[in-house]
């Protein structure tokens, strides 16, 4: 299978859930508002992780790049071990720093309220990236570039693009955080980019014809399924129907986990699409965003869609 880079985060997330629609509470007049949980759970994230992990489990050699604090969460460690992922780009920073954390709330209609750190700045970090990449002996296949901040995804996507890398942007949860500036200046560098809705339009607002400018647009819209831009044409697919809805944290990332699976296969967009749909299906029928596995894919790929392409047979 195929080296995949994926740069982005390592993370400890916090999900809690709070018992009624969001909807429901008051809108105050300043913004100070106190919630009650009705659960709250630690878990494993950080989009690189969650990403690198899914890919890994579909057969594939997934090497994160990401920031883990001055040390590695111990229950983390010894996770990462029982998956056996390549943790040659996981870096250590500073004496005492935290690695980044997530506060995610969740309400009973799967809407999300996520409050993220992202640990320290990340010193030297293009030249550590070039240097990771430097030390591989293998080639790499491809690299997902996940959410994380301008100053860093900007960076990567020109040195992917310098060295003429293919890649995948996705600047996710992050992109409230880029100016107008930073978002063409991504939008410059890359020719593949995934969205939501939400994100969608903050690029739409910041950077003339948008799409036009990407050779592939996409954007997920949660149960209304997937919008997608290729060859000049708007395309549009249907949500994969879930056996259960547990929990929609690191379906987003199961998603583009599921589209490079495919594309890598040779798969065509239509199918990396369909595909990035089921994977993030298995993954709201789990709590947390890695405890999901996909050894069924290819099994509900063809339920789903009635459909066995010829890439899936090269798939687990």
């Amino acid at each position: 299978m195929s080296t995949i880079l994926v740069v982005g985060t390592y993370a400890i997330d916090f999900v809690g859930k709070y018992p009624r629609p969001f909807s429901t509470l008051p809108e105050p007049k300043a913004l100070n508002l106190s919630i009650q949980l009705s659960g709250l759970r630690k878990g494993f994230g950080g989009c690189a992780m969650n990403i690198a992990v899914t890919l890994h489990r579909l057969g594939h050699h997934a090497i994160p790049f990401a920031d883990v604090g001055s040390a590695m969460d111990a229950d983390y460690a010894r996770h990462l071990i029982d998956v056996g992922l390549d943790q040659r780009g996981l870096r250590q920073t500073s004496e005492n720093a935290l690695s980044a954390h997530a506060l995610i709330l969740t309400d009973p209609e799967e809407n999300q309220f996520t409050a993220f750190y992202a640990g320290e700045p990340k010193t030297n970090f293009r030249a550590d990236l070039e240097a990771l990449m430097d030390s591989l002996a293998e080639p790499i296949e491809f690299v997902v570039i996940a959410p994380i901040e301008p100053q860093y995804m900007i960076p990567a996507a020109n040195a992917c693009r310098d060295r003429g890398l293919s890649f995948l942007c996705d600047p996710g949860q992050c992109t409230t955080a880029f100016t107008p500036d930073d978002c063409d200046a991504l939008v410059e560098a890359s020719s593949v980019m995934c969205f939501n809705r939400f994100e969608h339009e903050i690029f739409e607002n910041h950077v003339k014809d948008l799409d036009q400018r990407l050779d592939l647009t996409i954007v997920t819209q949660g149960s209304d399924g997937v919008r997608f831009k290729s060859n000049g044409l708007w395309h549009r697919e249907r949500a994969a129907q879930p056996r259960q809805r547990i929990d929609p944290t690191g379906c987003g990332d199961a998603f583009r986990s599921g589209l490079v699976h495919a594309h890598l296969l040779n798969a065509s967009w239509q199918d990396a699409v369909r595909a990035g749909c089921v994977l993030a299906t298995i993954n709201l029928e789990h709590v947390g965003t890695q405890s999901h596995d996909p050894k069924d894919f290819r099994v509900r790929y063809v339920d789903e869609w009635n459909d066995c392409p010829e890439w899936l047979e090269n798939t687990v």
